[in-house]
């Protein structure tokens, strides 16, 4: 569910607005076309190409802040990242042309334009931010979501329309879920008592508690 929807928006290199020559549907929802569809190809190659620096800029995200930092200030930091980066991820999508992601539908030829460098420069930031703060997953509300958009007897399939509705949903199932689950965590964060310097002076208690019965047990 979640994942057919998933391929579609986000990782989808769409183009065009139809039906290509080979019967392949290559369009998506958020470029202004009659139709839904991705190109398997770029879709693949749009991962790859995310999978690893995302990988690592998570891992220096967490040794850069939460290590420095601590828990608290590093999950705000990420919570507030991610919203950022969602933020202009859900801008990208609903106000760019994904058209220009691929110069070749047909053979998933990448166009290296604007887009196609903005979305994979965003993708691997919120990823590195998204690591600090958490995952948020989607796919028991995505029903819901799709059936306001008005596909109440079905997900959305390639060469189904792309109505307004269906455009804001998807971007809504793509990064506002996100944004709404980062400012759960900043709400929380606001009342956790846990700071890095709260957990040095509660080491450094356990420490002396410590000493004090190895004191008590030799006398």
């Amino acid at each position: 569910m979640a994942g057919d929807f998933h391929a579609v928006h986000k990782d989808a290199g769409a183009v065009g607005g139809g039906a290509e020559a080979d019967g392949h549907v290559a369009a998506v929802p958020l470029a202004g076309h009659e139709e839904v569809g991705l190109v398997p190809e770029v879709a693949a190659v749009l991962t790859a190409l995310t999978t690893i620096p995302t990988c690592i800029a998570t891992f220096l995200a967490i040794s850069l802040l939460a290590t420095r930092l601590g828990q608290k200030k590093a999950m705000v930091i990420g919570s507030v990242g991610g919203i950022i980066t969602n933020l202009a991820l859900g801008a990208l999508w609903l106000f760019g042309d994904p058209t220009t992601m691929t110069s070749n539908p047909a053979t998933g030829a990448f166009h290296w334009g604007y887009f196609l460098i903005l979305h994979l420069v965003l993708t691997i930031i919120q990823g590195g931010f998204q690591g600090i703060s958490g995952n948020i997953v989607i796919p028991m509300t995505a029903g819901l979501v799709f059936a306001a958009c008005g596909f109440t007897d079905h997900n959305p399939v390639m060469g189904d329309v792309a109505t307004p509705q269906l455009r804001l949903g998807v971007v809504f199932l793509a990064y506002g879920i996100i944004i709404l689950g980062l400012i759960c965590n900043l709400i929380a964060m606001k009342f956790y008592p846990l700071t890095k310097e709260k957990m040095a002076e509660l080491q450094n208690e356990i420490v002396a508690i410590k000493e004090r019965t190895m004191a008590e047990n030799q006398a």
